[in-house]
């Protein structure tokens, strides 16, 4: 059976327990570990709520013109009253 050789770099490196907090490397905040997923997130953040925004501007013009709709007719409901009142009088 063949053994493999081992480098003496990897065999003196120390070894370190995770669950020692004098031997634990200081972690860093999340921020400063993963930039790239903040901005991503930051991105999709303002995206989304640009597109609400629009939403919520195509939501309000539609109620814009329903309204002026109703008001056209409206307007013609009482012209054709009028019309109707001028011609017999009643």
């Amino acid at each position: 059976m063949l053994q493999r050789a081992v480098l003496p770099a990897f065999q003196s490196a120390p070894r370190t327990d995770l669950r020692d907090p004098a031997t634990r490397l200081p972690r860093q905040p999340a921020r400063a570990r993963r930039p790239g997923r903040n901005l991503v997130g930051g991105i999709a953040w303002e995206r989304s709520k640009a597109a609400r925004d629009a939403r919520g501007w195509s939501d309000h013009t539609q109620k814009v013109i329903s309204t002026l709709k109703d008001l056209g007719l409206a307007i013609w409901v009482a012209e054709t009253g009028q019309r109707g009142y001028l011609l017999t009088g009643v």
